[in-house]
C-alpha cells in the first residue's frame, strides 16, 4: 500500500471515530459504525448523572428557582450535579449556595429518585435533601440561567412548568414525612 492511501485510510479511521464520539454516543451502550467497510462495534458504558436537590420551607412555602432551561423557562428546587472530589452533602450546600446565594444545613434525605424524560434523554440519579437556609448574601450573583428565587406554597408549585416531575413529588415526599437520615450516606473519597 503506498504511503498516500495509508494516511487517507488513517485520516477515515480519525474521522469514523471522531463522528461516533461527538453524534449523540449517549444515547446507546452499544454503537456501530463502518471503517474501511467493516462493521466495528463499540460498547460505552452507561452512567447515570449524579444530582442533588434541597427542599427548604419557611412557613408552609418551599424556596424554588426560576431558570432558563433548554425546555424555556421552569421552576426546580435548587439543584445541580455532583462534582468531582466532593461529596453529597457538599454538592447540595454548593448548590444551593449558588442558586439561591443562601448558605444551606441538610438535616436529612426525603427521596433518592431514579428520572429520564425519555428513552433518548439522559437519565438521572437524584438526592433529594431536607434543611434549612441562613446566612443569606444578598450581593452574591446567582448562577447562569437563574432568574429569580421564589417562595412557593404547594399548590402555586403545582401550576409551574417544572423542570421534572420530581419537584412537585419530592415536596409530596417531605409533606407525607418521608424522612432518612444523612448517615445512610457515607464518602470514601481518596480513602485507600
Amino acid at each position: 500500500m503506498r504511503l498516500k492511501e495509508r494516511v487517507l485510510n488513517s485520516i477515515n479511521l480519525v474521522t469514523s471515530i471522531t463522528n461516533v464520539i461527538f453524534n449523540n454516543i449517549h444515547r446507546s451502550n452499544r454503537v456501530k459504525f463502518s471503517v474501511f467497510n467493516t462493521e466495528i462495534y463499540s460498547f460505552m458504558v452507561w452512567k447515570p448523572h449524579v444530582t442533588v436537590a434541597a427542599i427548604i420551607e419557611r412557613e408552609q412555602r418551599f424556596l424554588l428557582v426560576e431558570e432558563n432551561t433548554p425546555y424555556g423557562l421552569q421552576f426546580n428546587q435548587p439543584a445541580g450535579h455532583l462534582e468531582e472530589s466532593e461529596d453529597l452533602l457538599a454538592a447540595v450546600q454548593r448548590e444551593v449556595l449558588e442558586e439561591t446565594a443562601w448558605h444551606f444545613t441538610p438535616e436529612y434525605i426525603t427521596a433518592v429518585s431514579l428520572w429520564r424524560r425519555n428513552p433518548n434523554s439522559p437519565t438521572f440519579v437524584r438526592f433529594c435533601f431536607v434543611g434549612q437556609c441562613h446566612d443569606y448574601q444578598p450581593n452574591q450573583v446567582l448562577d447562569d440561567g437563574i432568574i429569580a428565587t421564589h417562595w412557593l406554597t404547594r399548590d402555586e408549585i403545582a401550576t409551574k412548568t417544572l423542570r421534572s416531575p420530581l419537584v412537585l413529588s419530592s415536596v409530596d415526599d417531605y409533606l407525607n414525612g418521608s424522612r432518612y437520615p444523612l448517615s445512610l450516606l457515607q464518602s470514601f473519597l481518596d480513602y485507600a
